[in-house]
């Protein structure tokens, strides 16, 4: 018949009338049942075949689905089904009607599915489908139908009439279209699992967590305009981009066409304490967003992830807020127009082996320095106090003239900038150790060195670190390349003396960069 049902049967027959018109009356009983390479189990059945036409009694699924067919004779085969459930599991239902929306739940009901069409795909033409109960199962979560379910179908367009489902005091009544391409025109009013919505929030993952709403979800599923009010409830959800996962979501939204209004974001993310509030747009094939945020105490561990090969390679507690601001077309744009203003604080941690500064201590020796175990070092990575910086972000480029770290082994600042979207920095680094020069000369070469102070007793070592973000280039260089306003920076972050010029002492004022002494 063309319908893709497949399987191995044991069959009993009985043969009526002439070779020319021949009556075929059957039994069968298979042991497996495949119906477009989906296993259904085993099942029996009674047939009749006359004419080229099929009549077929099916049970399977342990007598809970009950399928009475009728395929029409070639050249134009048609199907008419008539399926019953008796408090049937759905999930095979699901993979073979292709129906996605029942994807993430494990499901029962009892009800009837009535389908016309052609016999190679009968889904693919009209149908209707009433259910007297439909349970729905999500974790520890059960949502059951109040009054009956009601759906029909004409091609690819799926009309839901009805569906109301309760879990305990919530409840929510959704309806409307799911047609050809992903367009919707769908109204959801009440309360209901976050997850439900999961192919409605572009780049949010949902895990858990109810979702209060009066909505109306239009045109294109992937980027449907919303229209109303969206509150979610002790959500848990991971957005792209963030390696940390976001608990105990309390938030407010204000859907009106292509923007949605943050009013107020608060969160659990990474240990810490998340607030925010902003914009997103999207419409024209464009999206756009505005986010002003903090995050406060969270895991530094947690937020870095992902940006060093070891694991736990960065420390400690870090607190982060500011503005973000980003525009394009494709999901990879985010990082290329990203623009801002952040302050970044960090405290209390230990920085790894495959980190800038973990080069730059090796450089240093700064093992031997502190009398610490090379082994120890690596394998434990270095203590730090405190470390911040000023960050000034335009089209992806992310630049700093203050990011200072204080540990008990040395102050180290840094300059330049970090391209976000290709994941490569450039950097000026510069380096003091909290040592004497006669303990230091001993054991580390001078090269690059500035001495100076009382008895020359203050030391610090300049660097230019580029590359890759995940393993960078760490190089030293002489004082004479740092030049005369990149020096007037480290002087005041390290707290050099202003009588300490180093080898500008006798050499004219030199002109700033371009970029130089931006955003200071």
């Amino acid at each position: 018949s063309g319908s893709d049902l497949a399987g191995r049967a044991t069959f009993r027959l009985d043969l009526q009338g002439t070779l020319r018109d021949t009556r075929t009356l059957g039994q069968a009983t298979a042991s497996a049942i495949v119906y477009r390479q989906i296993p259904f189990g085993p099942g029996t059945a009674t047939f009749k075949v006359e004419r080229k036409a099929v009549d077929v009694d099916l049970t399977f699924r342990e007598g809970t689905h009950r399928l009475q067919a009728s395929i029409g004779p070639p050249p134009n085969r048609t199907f008419r089904g008539d399926l019953t459930l008796s408090d049937a599991e759905l999930d095979l239902m699901a993979r073979a009607g292709e129906i996605e929306a029942l994807r993430p739940w494990q499901s029962r009901g009892s009800g009837r599915i009535l389908i016309q069409g052609p016999a190679k795909a009968p889904t693919s033409g009209t149908g209707e489908a009433e259910f007297a109960n439909l349970r729905l199962r999500m974790g520890d979560e059960v949502w059951e139908s109040r009054g009956p379910v009601r759906a029909s179908w004409s091609g690819p367009t799926v009309t839901l009439r009805q569906l109301r489902l309760r879990s305990g005091e919530r409840e929510f009544d959704l309806h409307g279209t799911l047609g050809e391409g992903g367009q919707t025109d769908l109204f959801v009013t009440g309360q209901l699992p976050l997850v439900a919505l999961a192919g409605y929030l572009p780049a949010v993952r949902p895990e858990a967590g109810l979702a209060k709403a009066n909505l109306r979800l239009r045109g294109r599923q992937s980027a449907p305009e919303h229209q109303g009010i969206l509150e979610i409830q002790r959500g848990r959800l991971s957005l792209s981009g963030i390696p940390a996962e976001f608990r105990e979501v309390q938030a407010s939204l204000d859907l009106q066409g292509n923007r949605t209004q943050i009013r107020e974001w608060q969160a659990q993310l990474a240990e810490g304490r998340f607030r925010g509030s902003g914009e997103i747009g999207r419409g024209g094939g464009r999206w756009d967003l505005r986010l002003t945020f903090q995050e406060d105490e969270g895991r530094a561990e947690e937020l870095l992830a992902g940006l060093y090969r070891g694991k736990g390679e960065v420390t400690g507690i870090l607190s982060l807020g500011g503005i973000l601001t980003s525009e394009g077309e494709e999901t990879t744009d985010f990082w290329r127009n990203l623009g801002g203003d952040l302050k970044l604080v960090m405290r209390d941690g230990r920085i790894g082996r495959y980190t800038v500064l973990a080069k730059i201590l090796s450089l240093l020796n700064v093992a031997q320095l502190l009398e610490f175990k090379g082994p120890e070092l690596l394998s434990e990575g270095m203590p730090y106090q405190r470390l911040t910086a000023d960050i000034k972000i335009e089209r992806g480029i992310a630049r700093t003239e203050n990011l200072v770290l204080d540990s008990p082994a040395m102050k180290v600042n840094a300059v330049g900038q970090v391209n976000l979207a290709d994941d490569t920095l450039d950097l000026t680094v510069a380096a003091k150790p909290f040592q004497t020069v006669d303990s230091i000369l001993t054991k580390i070469p001078l090269a690059g060195w500035l001495l100076g102070g009382k008895e020359k007793s203050l030391l610090v070592a300049y660097y230019r670190v580029t590359g890759p973000l995940s393993d960078p280039q760490v190089t030293p260089i002489p004082l004479k390349s740092v030049g005369r306003n990149l020096f007037g920076i480290f002087r005041n972050l390290l707290e050099i003396p202003e009588a300490l010029t180093g080898p500008f002492e006798d050499l004219p004022p030199q002109q700033p960069k371009p970029e130089e002494g931006k955003g200071r």
